[in-house]
């Protein structure tokens, strides 16, 4: 209910659902991840927790490399008022128990899903400051928006307030992966979906598709 439609198709940016649901995200300038692996992978952990930290080893080696001193949020209690209001609409404005910041501010945001047999977890590294264009596409007042706005300044960190000249998408999922191989005891090949990959894919589009207004946005089950 939080989003407004009118605003996001003015500004040309589609709406569509995640599966692991979770608050409001505009996909601007970042960097975006995904690990998903079987319950009976190395990499599989009984809790959320516990696989998070697994991959956020991974996630720091990768900004650390950067001469960003990237690190694990300490665990804090999230008061309810701050998941109300315009500030809890946004992912980028609720930082959660070691989740991964610089300089005291949230720089990447992750979310978790599991299933019994298998693991997703996916998420954002903010490169600018165009995340903040979010406030411009919920329902909120003009002094709602300003106040959104000041809240992700404060409380967000992106990559070019640390490094003057952020590499390439390309260069940096290249540097992802060798620290991947550094870091676990596997070998890390590019390559694409194969076929019956691409054929669910089709089959869960109807599921994760852009919504519109008459149709409320919910977490897929």
């Amino acid at each position: 209910d939080s989003v407004d439609f009118a605003a996001c198709e003015r500004a040309g940016v589609d709406v569509a659902r995640r599966p692991t649901g979770g608050r409001a995200v505009l996909h601007a300038r970042e960097w975006t991840y995904s690990v998903i692996f079987p319950a009976d992978s190395s990499f599989y952990r009984k809790s959320i927790l516990e696989t998070y930290l697994v991959i956020a080893r991974w996630l720091l080696a990768g900004l650390q490399s950067l001469g960003i001193a990237a690190s694990l949020a300490p665990e804090r209690h999230i008061p309810a008022g701050e998941l109300t209001g315009p500030d809890g609409q946004s992912c980028f404005s609720v930082p959660s128990s070691y989740e991964i910041i610089a300089d005291g501010r949230k720089l990447v945001g992750s979310a978790q899903r599991r299933w019994p047999d298998v693991v997703l977890q996916h998420g954002s590294i903010l490169v600018g400051e165009e995340h903040l264009g979010i406030a411009d596409l919920l329902h909120l007042g003009a002094a709602g928006r300003e106040e959104l706005k000041k809240d992700l300044r404060r409380r967000t960190a992106w990559i070019e307030q640390f490094v003057q000249k952020p590499p390439a998408l390309e260069d940096f999922a290249r540097l992802m992966a060798e620290k991947w191989e550094e870091i676990f005891p596997v070998r890390v090949e590019e390559g694409g979906l194969f076929p019956e990959e691409e054929k669910r894919a089709g089959e869960l589009i109807s599921r994760f598709r852009v919504v519109r207004e008459e149709e409320p946005v919910r977490n897929s089950h």
